[in-house]
């Protein structure tokens, strides 16, 4: 008879954890309830396999369950939701439903994240994640849902405060708003006229909340639909057929050259680049026949090049920047031979630089890691700033500034924005946020430019020609968490990819790299380091039977995080 063995988990949200025996009564740790425990042994009664259970503070609810039966591989979706139903009452969805859920692929498993309902609205800060292996094996469940015994049912969908008044209180709170530049400096957020605006609830401990969400692109918050308070903010800006031929940097010409002397110049041309120029091949890019004449265009399977505003993607995060009219060239040859006093030099290095991104990671496996085109414009905005945009989730866009050095120039900057891309496509859009989230997310783009560049004086450098010989974060830093903490994402991101870059160093980097990218599928909504690492030991369960774990968890120990998953 198999036995669902469950340890202590380090979380200060952690209530309990219990242990169940197969076919017989759940044996609960002191203070879940019995009605839970009842509820669990009826969901695990005649399943086999283990499962470790953690609680929600009420010991109502699971947070985290991992481990399960095996779910229909003819509809994993429909198999799936069926077991979160069978269990409404520990999954806190009494009285409430599910929406479709959003479905993605990784290594050899896919991922369903469920948004929980009322009355056909949405619950806008609830997500339960299924994780399920191509067998059907139901691996992990995580969920921040509450149940009805906790709180009360919503009463109303009839919201006291307009839909206009919600959008004023939310664009006086972004004018109060500070956000930080790429470099971790204080910016004041852009204050578009209006957001998009959604009526639905924001669920807390004392009970579900109708609430307007309004999003500007850069920043979403969540207005009491009675009171008009401001209950939640979070950043969702992160600060990527036929063949051709181009000139490039690759990564720049500080890393490629040696040289901290170099300097912008004004966006010059100048003899000592010379040596930094190479000849690069840009793969499956658009030919258009049309009236005889034959075109080439930067668009092709994983890269579309653009020329984006705020006009072509409304209630984006181009809303209030100074835009730059600069797209990508269309032109008569396959050749894209230009320099960097030339607009189209930017367009072509950005295509190169992120399609041999993302076939690498085609070739680790992953067969749904942005498997499309993003749209990406190389010369954005006038600000010497470059952001992702989560818009729409898990599938945004990539603008590049101008200010100073050309961000597109430097290939650590194209490749941190792609990161934080692959994050949000393989996580449900997961990392936007502050905090240890935000942190997660910048160091993460910052190890996807090392994983490339890594050897050398620069390798532990970040964005070394965008500096302008100075490291605007560096891979090497001893920070450890908590006490190097400092409440910014940028700085904070050092210790995240100090953890990632010492494990590229353990295991490799091709080991590496495919543990890394697929822990991005396990983590929950708005993930901690904790968090993040019990997702690098899952990642390695999945791709390499966790043969790697120890090697994982003795990595983070040195950076101060922990998980039970490590026990």
């Amino acid at each position: 008879m198999s036995k669902y063995l469950a340890r202590r988990l380090i979380s200060a949200s952690v209530a309990m954890l219990s242990v169940l025996t197969v076919g017989t009564h759940f044996a609960a740790a002191a203070g879940t309830t019995a009605e839970a425990s009842a509820a669990l042994s009826r969901l695990a009664a005649g399943k086999t396999g283990t499962l470790s259970v953690e609680w929600s503070k009420s010991g109502t609810d699971i947070k985290r369950l991992a481990g399960g039966p095996k779910l229909s591989t003819v509809d994993v979706a429909a198999s799936a939701e069926h077991f979160l139903k069978d269990g409404k009452a520990i999954f806190g969805l009494e009285g409430f439903t599910l929406g479709a859920p959003k479905s993605r692929r990784g290594l050899g498993s896919t991922h369903l994240t469920f948004r929980k309902q009322y009355q056909g609205l949405p619950v806008f800060n609830v997500v339960i994640d299924v994780h399920v292996k191509s067998s059907g094996e139901l691996t992990l469940v995580t969920s921040n849902s509450r149940s009805l015994k906790t709180q009360k049912a919503p009463v109303s969908t009839v919201p006291a405060l307009t839909s206009a008044k919600a959008g004023e209180v939310a664009s006086a709170e972004l004018a109060r708003t500070v956000l930080h530049d790429k470099a971790g400096a204080p910016i004041a957020a852009k204050v578009p006229t209006a957001g998009a605006r959604e009526l639905g609830f924001f669920e807390t401990d004392a009970g579900d909340i109708l609430a307007w969400r309004v999003s500007f692109g850069s920043v979403e918050l969540i207005v009491d639909a009675k009171t008009g308070a401001v209950l939640a903010k979070r950043v969702l800006v992160q600060s990527v057929s036929a063949n051709g031929t181009g000139k490039a940097f690759d990564p720049n010409p500080v890393y490629t050259l040696n040289n901290s002397s170099l300097r912008d110049n004004g966006d010059k041309n100048f003899a000592a680049l010379s040596p930094a120029y190479k000849s690069v091949k840009l793969p499956s890019i658009k030919k258009t026949v049309s009236g005889g004449k034959t075109s080439y265009s930067l668009s092709g399977p994983y890269v579309r090049m653009m020329d984006i505003s705020a006009t072509n993607v409304p209630n984006s995060c181009m809303n209030g920047n100074a835009e730059v009219r600069q797209g990508p060239p269309v032109q008569s040859g396959s050749a894209f031979n230009y320099n960097r006093s030339q607009a189209g030099f930017e367009h072509a290095m950005v295509y190169f630089t992120i399609d041999r991104s993302e076939r690498y990671i085609k070739s680790l496996g992953f067969p749904d890691l942005w498997n499309k085109p993003i749209r990406i414009d190389a010369h954005g905005i006038t600000d010497d700033n470059s952001f992702y945009c989560p818009d729409p989730t898990g599938a945004g866009y990539i603008v590049y500034g101008n200010g100073g050095v050309d961000d597109a120039e430097d290939a650590d900057v194209v490749l941190h924005e792609y990161g934080h891309a692959l994050q949000d496509a393989a996580s449900d859009g997961k990392y936007s946020g502050g905090g240890e989230t935000g942190a997660m997310g910048e160091g993460f783009g910052d190890y996807w430019a090392y994983s490339t560049y890594h050897t050398g004086k620069w390798g532990d450098c970040f964005a070394d020609w965008d500096g302008q010989g100075k490291c605007l974060r560096h891979l090497n830093t001893n920070k450890v968490y908590p006490d190097d903490i400092r409440n910014e994402v940028h700085a904070d991101g050092e210790i995240w990819s100090r953890g990632l870059r010492d494990l590229f160093k353990k295991l490799g980097k091709t080991k590496a790299d495919t543990i890394i990218l697929d822990s991005h599928y396990f983590v929950p909504d708005q993930p901690q380091f904790a968090d993040g690492l019990a997702a690098l030991v899952a990642a390695d369960e999945e791709a390499y039977g966790g043969a790697n774990k120890v090697a994982i968890c003795t990595v983070f120990a040195a950076r101060g995080i922990s998980d039970t998953s490590c026990d």
